[in-house]
């Protein structure tokens, strides 16, 4: 799913505080001063609403040369409602590489990125601002985002000279699944993930897999919370699946 560099998007901005001036007159008259209604400030919440969770992939090239780099050519991500998990708002873009000839001219997939559908996106200092803004300050979440995307978009960040965006908090579904759902479902590729609970085929385009993410994470919490309720033999929870 591609939007255009000109497609509105809405982000959340979190509250500011103002601060209030109150100017002081001189009384020439030395009559005395009214008594000044009091201000009342609103006190903070003593539950804050918990940080909204952001899920991203990349797509991006694959070096074929050492000390190639991988160039990103897809940002897609979704916000979630950390209560709720359902999506709030999405955003994606192709990114096109200062260099074409790093993106292949044809792709072994049908959905695939090819060089003809990155040449007129958005370089990436074009959008940065936007990633930026739907990054910095929420939970990150994303299948193998440690060692791959989150490297990524530091990268990307570094190479147009801006600071790149800071999460609060990282789900990384690879670790959480492996240590929590164990190897059942196989080698916990997402398209293994996918397969194992029939949620079809992975496209490897950006947003399609955030949102196939969240919809793994959802099965397994459901099963992984079926299987506590399960009495105990002894010998451990009997899987369900």
């Amino acid at each position: 799913m591609h939007f255009s560099p000109s497609s509105s998007l809405s982000f959340y901005n979190k509250n500011k505080s103002h601060q209030q001036c109150i100017h002081f007159h001189h009384n020439h008259d030395n009559k005395p001063f009214q008594s000044q209604p009091k201000m009342t400030f609103p006190n903070p919440p003593t539950n804050p609403a918990p940080s909204e969770i952001v899920f991203f992939d990349l797509e991006t090239t694959v070096p074929n040369r050492t000390r190639q780099k991988f160039v990103v050519l897809e940002f897609g991500a979704i916000v979630v409602c950390p209560r709720k998990l359902v999506e709030l708002e999405s955003y994606c873009t192709l990114i096109r590489p200062k260099d074409l000839s790093v993106v292949a001219l044809r792709s072994s997939r049908s959905d695939g990125i090819t060089r003809e559908g990155v040449k007129d996106a958005p370089l990436f200092e074009d959008v940065a601002e936007k990633i930026f803004g739907i990054l910095n300050g929420r939970i990150w979440a994303g299948h193998n985002i440690r060692r791959f995307d989150c490297v990524r978009i530091r990268e990307a960040f570094e190479e147009i000279g801006k600071p790149a965006p800071v999460p609060v908090g990282m789900i990384d579904s690879l670790g959480v699944l492996t240590e929590k759902f164990g190897r059942r479902a196989g080698n916990m590729k997402m398209a293994t993930l996918a397969s194992y609970f029939g949620l079809g085929q992975q496209k490897h385009r950006s947003l399609d897999d955030v949102r196939m993410n969240l919809e793994v994470l959802k099965h397994c919490a459901t099963v992984l919370f079926l299987e506590s309720s399960l009495p105990d033999d002894g010998k451990g929870h009997e899987s369900l699946v």
